[in-house]
Parts: C-alpha cells; sequence; structure tokens
C-alpha cells in the first residue's frame, strides 16, 4: 500500500513505527490484514506534487494494492502563499517555497493583487480547489489506468475543528484569535469543498482528544498521529479486508 502526503505523512518528529501508515499497517495485523506501507510523504510537497510522484512510481515501482493520499495543509498553504505572490492564473501550478528566504524572494518579486481580506480569501479558495481538483483527477485517472483502488483524505489542523482547552496554549503561542481560527477553517473547507472531489473528510479526528495532539499548526505528536491513523484505518478496512482475501 502507498501513502502520499507532505510532512505530516512523513510523521515529522515521530518515531518510525508511530507514523501514520505504521499504525494502519498494525491496525490491520491486528485484524489478520497484512499489508506493507510504503511512505512516499515529502515536505512541503501538495497534492498535484504528490500526483506526480504517484505517477512515477506507477512508472518504476510494482503496483501497490492500494494508494492513500492524505492532503489539505500544504494545499491551503500554496494557495495563500501563490495570491501573496500574485501567481493568480487558475490555470497555473504552483509549489510553495520551501523555505522562509524562497518565500520572501517570491513575494518580493511578485505582485499580490489589492484586494480586501473577503475577496482575498475567495481567491484563494477558487486557486487551491482548482489545483487540488486536476491532482485528484490525474490521480485517479492514473489509479483506473493501473487498475489500483485510491482514496483521498483531507487531514484536520489545529483550526479545523473546534479546538478543546487543551490546545488553547498552543493556539496562544501560534498567535491566532478566534476570528483567525475561524478564517483557516473557513479556507480549509472551502477549498475541499469548492474542489467538487469529495475527499474523505478527517478534520474532526482530533476534536474530541482531550490530550494536546499538535505541536504547531498542522503537525502532530504521536499520540496525534495515532488517532488519525486510527480513523484513516476506520476508512479504509473495507478496502483492506476485500483485498486481503
Amino acid at each position: 500500500e502507498w501513502f502520499f502526503g507532505g510532512s505530516t505523512m512523513i510523521g515529522t518528529s515521530q518515531r518510525d513505527d508511530h507514523t501514520i501508515p505504521s499504525v494502519v499497517a498494525r491496525l490491520a495485523e491486528q485484524d489478520g490484514i497484512l499489508i506493507r506501507p510504503v511512505n512516499f510523504g515529502v515536505e512541503s510537497f501538495n497534492n498535484y506534487q504528490e500526483t506526480l510522484a504517484f505517477a512515477g512510481a506507477l512508472a518504476n515501482e510494482d503496483r501497490p494494492d492500494l494508494v492513500v493520499f492524505y492532503d489539505g495543509a500544504n494545499d491551503v498553504a500554496t494557495a495563500v502563499e501563490r495570491v501573496q505572490v500574485g501567481r493568480i492564473d487558475p490555470g497555473d501550478v504552483y509549489y510553495q517555497a520551501v523555505s522562509q528566504e524562497e518565500a520572501a524572494e517570491r513575494t518580493k518579486a511578485g505582485s499580490a493583487p489589492n484586494l480586501d481580506e473577503q475577496a482575498r480569501d475567495d481567491l484563494v479558495i477558487e486557486l487551491g480547489a482548482a489545483q487540488y481538483r486536476r491532482g485528484v483527477e490525474i490521480a485517479r485517472w492514473l489509479a483506473k489506468g493501473a487498475g489500483v483502488p485510491i482514496v483521498h483524505m483531507w487531514q484536520p489542523s489545529v483550526a479545523s475543528a473546534p479546538p478543546p482547552e487543551v490546545a488553547r496554549p498552543l493556539i496562544g503561542h501560534l498567535g491566532l484569535t478566534d476570528d483567525g481560527l475561524e478564517q483557516v477553517r473557513t479556507l480549509f473547507s472551502g477549498i475541499r469543498d469548492r474542489s467538487g472531489t469529495d475527499p474523505v473528510d478527517l478534520s474532526s479526528a482530533l476534536a474530541g482528544v482531550d490530550e494536546p495532539t499538535f505541536f504547531d499548526f498542522e503537525h502532530t505528536n504521536e499520540l496525534g498521529a495515532r488517532v488519525i491513523a486510527t480513523a484513516m484505518y476506520e476508512q479504509l478496512h473495507d478496502e483492506l479486508e476485500a483485498l486481503d482475501r
């Protein structure tokens, strides 16, 4: 089974046995389903970049039994950045800068459109949804051609569901107000919904956990990864069970 995503799929600051793919494999084994997870996560990758990686893997590796994409945070960040630097043609494909220095250079060289906050957010959603849709549609077309089941999942962030009180210190540290959280939540849900691709929505997977799960805006600790992986496995169980027969 192949897992694609950004740093949240890699498992930044998590031990190898505690990343999302590792936990999914362990849960499957407990149910008597044996899988071999391959983690294709890459730092800062958005869905479109992952789709290109998927195409390359299909061309060079033995085909997997199942492909899982896990996205959201980098797709939102990509859309926000491209508005900041003035890359606002919906037909373009954009990859977010991999460092603050590169982002600063792009911003300096670009020209952000003169928009009020609502219009800017609407543009972010339009651009993010268009690129995400394109990536998902290409990935599904590739998977269909290869005869491989594919599942796209939309990830949680500290802003994607009403945060528990235990998250308040982190939210304060990040400088996020309640209005700021709501704004980011609107960007996440807007891009997801306007894409029209209907990914499996894991946005609220961490909402009921009464221990800290995030250590920054989108990266989780090992507890957070375990809870997310459990929710992911619940969605994948029937497909994995059918493949194992």
